[in-house]
């Protein structure tokens, strides 16, 4: 938006008198979102605001009262399928409080982010921040806008905490062993994610606590087309009736192989 269309942005002043009241019955109304209010001042005041399409100045706002309704999220840049189902959750958390969501991409160094942070919580425009990367702040200041850390993911938007628990491979490894398979095989992620590393651990020791045959660990990178290959490469007579990917991609890639293996591949 041009210097010349935000000088024309309606002000608070003009919304009183379209709507017919004063200055203070509209900054009422906005508080407390018409509660306590007439019905009909209340229904002039909505109908101003929605023909003069005023937007309240959060800034000022929260100049005033320290209320914005916003939460901001705090990411490292980079990609991970795992943020969309978290934020997705936390979006929906925070719309129940009466409170929306907005995500900052951390740029710079990590040994930046700290600075960032502060700066974000001394803007007025947050009531609260999230970080999901972890980060070493110093003490907060009496009154200041809360910082929580949640370490869920790296520098490089890697999943770790919670986001790395591998223990759902062993109860994979179990089911399929219900099902009477003993040899396996397993098409592993990038080892520089946690997530791959654990998962790989946690498929050999819950073969060797079972007693079961690993045909081996297909390492992918992630890679769908690795992973179809390495199906593609298992020899006649393997025995491999299982294969377990170590996530959907992987999987997916192991299904395109052929052979009984790739159909029962299962993800982590």
């Amino acid at each position: 938006m041009s210097k010349g269309a935000a000088a024309k942005r309606p002000t608070i002043m003009e919304v009183a008198r379209l709507a017919g009241v004063s200055h203070q019955t509209v900054s009422r109304y906005l508080k407390f979102n018409g509660d306590g209010m007439k019905p009909a001042t209340s229904e002039r005041i909505r109908t101003a605001i929605e023909q003069l399409d005023y937007r309240p100045n959060l800034v000022a706002r929260a100049m005033r009262n320290r209320r914005t309704g916003r939460l901001a999220m705090l990411l490292p840049a980079g990609t991970a399928v795992s943020a969309l189902e978290l934020l997705a959750g936390a979006t929906a958390a925070a719309h129940e409080a009466g409170y929306v969501v907005e995500v900052v991409t951390l740029g710079g160094s990590p040994q930046t982010w700290a600075q960032r942070a502060l700066e974000l919580s001394d803007s007025g425009l947050f009531e609260g921040i999230l970080s999901l990367t972890r980060m070493a702040l110093p003490a907060q200041r009496p009154g200041s806008v809360p910082i929580v850390v949640s370490p869920d993911y790296d520098d490089r938007m890697r999943g770790v905490g919670e986001l790395a628990d591998a223990s759902h491979m062993a109860e994979i490894v179990e089911g399929l062993a219900a099902y009477g398979h003993r040899r396996f095989l397993h098409v592993a992620g990038d080892y520089a994610h946690t997530s791959a590393r654990q998962r790989r651990q946690v498929y050999l020791d819950t073969l060797r606590r079972l007693g079961l045959e690993s045909h081996g660990v297909a390492d992918c990178g992630w890679s769908a087309q690795a992973a179809r290959q390495a199906v593609l490469d298992l020899p006649p007579g393997s025995g491999v009736t299982a294969v377990i990917g170590a996530n959907d991609l992987v999987a997916a890639g192991a299904m395109r192989g052929p052979g009984s293996a790739a159909g029962r591949c299962r993800r982590t």
